[in-house]
């Protein structure tokens, strides 16, 4: 009976301890929101939209309640592309397919799986549709794999350096950002059709001695040979020419961002132990005037610039202090001279949102 007491004792003193610590986890963990939702109510108030900034009003998600219940979802939806035919073009990197919807964001079917055959694909990290083609960086096998926009594989182009991001122009050319550089002169590849690199090329932002992660994300207009290069953790933009001559470097004027790129510029230039921290810009898009970037904190915001690197456009919508950050997007004209925007989002379970000008 003594011994029975004893571990009984054991035991309510182990359920008080294990209690404690979930309370106090808690408490911690709320004490965090608690901050973040103050930073983000103060961002927002401090640093405005502009009253010339287009308001954007969401009209559908994707997928949705309907599509769930019949295991249409995506699992983590990584870059999106459009078709000729207006279809929606979905690389999720966790479930290694391809997910096609029609303009209305009904689903039509999905191709691919996981493997390393013909046509199977392992954590596929971009796709772009190219002269009615789609190609997709199958990033677990190290290839381009190349299907017909029915989703028949057609071939695949081996890749010996893993990329943050990939670009591919209207001749099979790949444009590439690697994950690493030691110096400013390989900032981006350029990598013929077949797989073979054919030079390296760029230079270190203004203010930038030492960049070791790259971290940058591409968009290329094939029509002007221009490359867009955007970096995640500084508030600039880089235009080089296909043969890799820089053209001009863009500071980008997301203002709210402005205090963290600092603090990303001093990781970055040694004065701290830490690498860059902040993400200030998501993603980078070549449109018919220039270029357009997104970010989705502290609201969702797209500024697009000419070719000069002067603001043209600006566009919001109002988010939550939790919205992730956008993986990719797509823009498309609706009537008049509106647009239309699609957003794919970092993380799983995220769904792809549809917004339009208001």
């Amino acid at each position: 009976m003594r011994i029975r007491a004893i571990l009984l004792m054991l035991a309510l003193a182990i359920t008080i301890i294990q209690v404690s610590y979930e309370l106090a986890y808690s408490s911690q963990e709320e004490a965090i929101i608690k901050k973040q939702i103050k930073t983000w109510e103060h961002l927002c108030s401090t640093y405005p939209i502009d009253n010339s900034c287009h308001e954007l009003l969401i009209v559908k998600a994707l997928t949705d309640d309907g599509q769930i219940s019949k295991s249409i979802f995506l699992e983590n939806a990584h870059r999106i592309a459009q078709d000729d035919n207006e279809n929606l073009l979905i690389a999720d990197k966790d479930s290694n397919r391809i997910f096609v919807f029609d303009s209305k964001g009904s689903f039509i079917k999905y191709f691919g799986r996981k493997g390393s055959g013909p046509g199977d694909l392992i954590r596929p990290f971009n796709i772009q549709f190219i002269k009615n083609n789609v190609y997709v960086y199958d990033s677990g096998n190290s290839r381009i794999s190349i299907f017909t926009k029915d989703g028949i594989f057609q071939k695949s182009t081996r890749i010996y350096t893993f990329y943050n991001d990939i670009a591919i122009a209207d001749d099979g050319t790949y444009f590439a950002v690697p994950l690493a550089t030691r110096s400013k002169d390989n900032i981006l590849h350029k990598i013929s059709s077949d797989g073979y690199f054919i030079k390296s090329f760029g230079e270190f932002p203004t203010g930038i001695q030492n960049m070791p992660e790259l971290w940058g994300r591409l968009a290329i207009n094939s029509i002007k040979r221009e490359i867009y290069l955007a970096y995640s953790y500084l508030l600039k933009a880089q235009i080089y020419s296909f043969e890799g001559k820089l053209l001009k470097e863009v500071p980008i004027a997301f203002k709210a961002m402005e205090s963290r790129e600092k603090e990303n510029l001093r990781n970055i230039n040694g004065k701290t132990q830490e690498g860059p921290v902040w993400q200030v810009i998501d993603v980078i898009k070549a449109t018919d005037n220039g270029f357009m970037v997104l970010k989705t904190y502290p609201r969702i915001e797209f500024k697009e610039y000419d070719y000069n690197g002067n603001i043209i456009n600006c566009y919001w919508h109002f988010s939550n202090w939790d919205t992730p950050p956008a993986k990719d997007f797509i823009i498309t004209d609706i009537a008049g001279s509106k647009r239309k925007f699609i957003i794919c989002y970092e993380g799983k379970y995220q769904p792809i949102e549809v917004y339009e000008e208001k």
